[in-house]
């Protein structure tokens, strides 16, 4: 069984530096045919325009593909920085021995998020459907319940008598509603997408009027909006295609 586990964990490992080097290596593709293109850089022959394109053209089909595949994950790693920084107050302010483990990967808790947080999103048309209050009730008593089940725990482990924790657990659901509900707002709206469709309707508009250098501009700041923007929207995103 622990060889099982050691094995499950080092191929996690592996995953994520891949990952994050998929992610650097992407990065600093698109920061370049940025700079080339913001500041008209004189380059020596076309051989360079095209490579320069063509580095453009794979690494934003390969952003585009990262982003629709993991955007549930992402969301749910900036949760878990809020999470955690609640956890290490909680163990700083009531002077607590271990802190409550609210983003172990390998906790009941971290499933529930992914479950509740990927099924929605793969289900709905846009990131601000996930600011239902359905979806945020249930983020809010999963996490919750987990406090609960791990400070029974830290009770029995460390001592802690029913008005500490009634105390603690009071302290938390107030917190755990603050974070829920501001991560909603932040996150689980539309604004990329908004201004995604605005660079798009300012593309076709140039277009139409043949003002190539205009549609260049408004689909150079579509294609910087993939590299760091989120959005769920597969008809739009079609449109983006064809206009990068």
């Amino acid at each position: 069984m622990e060889v099982n586990l050691e094995i499950q964990n080092n191929s996690k490992n592996k995953k994520n530096e891949e990952v994050d080097r998929f992610m650097s290596e992407l990065k600093n593709t698109l920061e370049k045919d940025t700079q080339i293109r913001e500041n008209n850089l004189d380059l020596l022959n076309a051989e360079e325009i095209y490579l320069s394109s063509k580095i453009s053209s794979i690494a934003l089909k390969n952003l585009i593909k990262y982003k629709e595949k993991h955007i549930d994950e992402y969301l749910i790693s900036k949760l878990n920085t809020e999470l955690d920084k609640m956890d290490k107050n909680i163990q700083k302010k009531w002077n607590l021995q271990s802190r409550l483990y609210l983003t172990d990967a390998e906790d009941k808790l971290y499933g529930e998020k992914i479950d509740l947080i990927s099924n929605a999103y793969f289900e709905l048309n846009t990131l601000a459907d996930l600011n239902n209050k359905g979806l945020l009730t249930k983020l809010k008593e999963s996490i919750n319940n987990h406090i609960k089940v791990n400070l029974n725990e830290y009770s029995k482990k460390y001592g802690l008598n029913k008005n500490q924790k009634n105390i603690i657990l009071e302290y938390t659901k107030n917190e755990v509603n603050n974070i829920i509900n501001n991560f909603a707002e932040k996150y689980f709206n539309n604004k990329s997408r908004d201004m995604v469709a605005n660079f798009q309707n300012k593309w076709n508009e140039a277009y139409k009027n043949k003002d190539y250098d205009t549609a260049n501009f408004f689909a150079g700041q579509i294609r910087r909006m993939y590299s760091k923007g989120i959005y769920k929207d597969d008809v739009l995103r079609e449109k983006n295609m064809k206009t990068i």
